[in-house]
């Protein structure tokens, strides 16, 4: 967890790519924020730099790991 116990990645993935897939579809996440909420926490990324590599904001993607 990083700051305030917020999940930031940086310490490791927390779910399997098939949990997060499981999961995504759910919600009905899809687009730029499912990729970058699965680099986040399938792949390990920080927010910040899963948010840079795909274009959105930081706090799209916030938003979007508050779902899951």
């Amino acid at each position: 967890m990083g700051r305030r116990g917020r999940f930031d990645g940086a310490e490791h993935a927390v779910l399997t790519g098939r949990q997060f897939d499981a999961i995504a579809t759910l919600i009905r996440s899809r687009g730029a924020t499912r990729q970058a909420a699965r680099l986040v926490m399938v792949e390990g990324l920080r927010q910040c730099d899963a948010a840079r590599r795909l274009g959105i904001s930081g706090q799209s993607l916030s938003q979007t790991l508050t779902s899951f």
